[in-house]
């Protein structure tokens, strides 16, 4: 019984070390990094951790009370490009999503286009304005109701908790019909 254990051992062993690839790396598909060849870069954002952001400011009136939704109107760019060097420009900006900073890459697939229609780029770089205005507008099926920014979520903001996050994530199309899908681009709001 113990000359038995020890074959289905060895033969268990054998089995797990013809995973490997022979130089050693794991190449199984179901567990890999997915980075693409041409990294997509937000050029404007600044960064702590892992998801790129920029800043922008709700609003105050005269009296300290902030602005009443749906928020101002100053632009927030997002600038998305690809280094100059790059083998390849981007072609396009095929589709954006919007919303808490919860979006994945799974509902890029299913969330209806934050853009009219795609932008075309033919070239390194491109950039995208929007506001939170037109964030706060978007149809339900953009940008749905629950992930939109209220005055009631700026008034709940501290000393402790000075910010709330949206994100934006982007499927870019390159030159050589390639795509990409980004990490997200993350809104900082503040009071």
């Amino acid at each position: 019984m113990k000359r038995i254990y020890k074959v289905l051992i060895l033969l268990s062993m054998a089995g797990f070390l013809s995973q490997c690839a022979q130089d050693g790396d794991y190449v199984h598909p179901i567990n890999h990094d997915n980075i693409p060849v041409v990294p997509i870069l937000f050029s404007n954002a600044a960064t702590v951790g892992g998801n790129p952001y920029v800043v922008t400011a709700w609003g105050t009136t005269s009296g300290g009370a902030v602005t009443p939704d749906p928020g101002p109107t100053t632009n927030i760019d997002l600038v998305i490009s690809v280094a100059a060097d790059s083998p390849t420009k981007i072609r396009e900006i095929t589709k954006m999503i919007g919303g808490a900073t919860s979006v994945t890459p799974g509902i890029l697939q299913t969330r209806a286009n934050y853009l009219a229609a795609p932008v075309a780029v033919n070239g390194t770089t491109v950039t995208i304005s929007t506001n939170l205005n037109a964030y706060n507008t978007k149809p339900t099926t953009v940008v749905p109701a629950g992930e939109r920014v209220t005055a009631a979520n700026i008034n709940a903001l501290t000393a402790a908790a000075p910010y709330t996050e949206r994100a934006f994530m982007f499927l870019v199309t390159l030159e050589d019909g390639s795509t990409a899908v980004t990490q997200q681009f993350r809104l900082r709001i503040t009071k």
